[in-house]
């Protein structure tokens, strides 16, 4: 049961096909936006029809040490080339806490599993993984959203491991599908993966994108928040 009492499946279509060979056009987009992607490896998965029956289509993320020495840095790369390509003009309202690990850094449980998509596909640069963009987990918080998909994964329901995408996979996301955020009316985005702050070291919020003003705001909102504006995009990790 979702923690608001209903299941939010994805109402939205898929943003494409949900098959393995639909990645190639992402990773040549990809190549194409970051020059140093030109010679990455890539593996092209199986996955099941349970695993993509939930999902509402298959995400390419580059390993974020392709593109920089640190997490955090890995994170003002991909902003600063959407900033670059979009046509919506970008405010960073947290442009000064990015690049710091005392205000914004993974969060344990989707650490662990983008580690273990890693292992599964030990051969390739990219991520390879099943998503939905925010729809399934719509008006809960970030917070309740990852102590469901982590009480979820302890009891082994369904999937093995869901994970809420954090500001570099969002970011990948949008750079890919810029159509998921066009305008006001679209679903915005709590980056659950993450943990961000305010203070240094209290992460008690999470990184937002959202639609304002006739452009796209980064910025940091409380963990415990919940907003009809808002959806939780997640990964999904096979058993």
């Amino acid at each position: 049961m979702h923690p608001k009492g209903e299941w939010f499946v994805a109402s939205i279509p898929s943003v494409c096909a949900p098959s393995v060979s639909g990645i190639d056009w992402q990773l040549d987009e990809l190549r194409r936006i970051f020059p140093e992607l030109q010679n990455a490896k890539v593996a092209r998965p199986k996955f099941s029809e349970e695993v993509l029956s939930e999902a509402e289509s298959i995400l390419a993320v580059p390993k974020w040490n392709l593109l920089s020495t640190d997490y955090n840095a890995s994170i003002s790369r991909v902003v600063e080339a959407l900033s670059a390509v979009s046509e919506w003009k970008l405010n960073i309202r947290c442009s000064n806490r990015l690049a710091d690990p005392e205000y914004l850094r993974r969060s344990e449980y989707s650490k662990r599993a983008v580690e273990r998509i890693s292992v599964t596909q030990p051969e390739s640069d990219f991520l390879i993984f099943p998503f939905q963009s925010g729809h399934r987990h719509r008006d809960i918080s970030a917070r309740k959203a990852t102590e469901f998909m982590e009480e979820k994964n302890r009891k082994s329901l369904g999937f093995r491991c869901e994970f809420g995408l954090g500001l570099f996979e969002t970011v990948i996301l949008l750079l890919l599908f810029p159509e998921r955020l066009a305008c006001r009316e679209d679903l915005w985005f709590y980056c659950a993966g993450d943990e961000a702050a305010y203070e240094p070291r209290k992460f008690n919020h999470v990184p937002t994108v959202s639609f304002r003003d006739g452009g796209i705001r980064l910025s940091f909102q409380g963990n415990t928040g919940a907003n009809l504006d808002y959806g939780i995009p997640t990964g999904f990790v096979p058993a």
